[in-house]
């Protein structure tokens, strides 16, 4: 969720991790990067399905539509521990 310090809201969106799943898709538009790291039982792979780079890169690629600049609050939840791609677009 994002809030400008106004108090409107910008964007609420859910995601679920993996491909074809609900919620937003991602928008690798959007300048951010992915990366592969490693799952807790060590397989490695691109996290472009994760849940936190779907949102995020939605969010940025809004953002960089918007005439307005945003200034505010923006509050992401997530259920587990961020891995490395995540917490590099967090």
């Amino acid at each position: 969720r994002a809030v400008q310090s106004c108090g409107a809201q910008v964007y609420s969106g859910y995601a679920v991790s993996g491909e074809g799943k609900p919620g937003a898709v991602g928008c690798p538009s959007a300048g951010l990067s992915a990366i592969e790291c490693a799952e807790r039982l060590g397989e490695a792979y691109l996290r472009d399905s994760d849940a936190e780079y779907k949102l995020v890169s939605e969010l940025v690629a809004l953002l960089d539509r918007s005439e307005t600049p945003f200034q505010g609050v923006v509050t992401i939840w997530s259920k587990k521990p961020l891995c490395a791609s995540c917490t590099s677009v967090v």
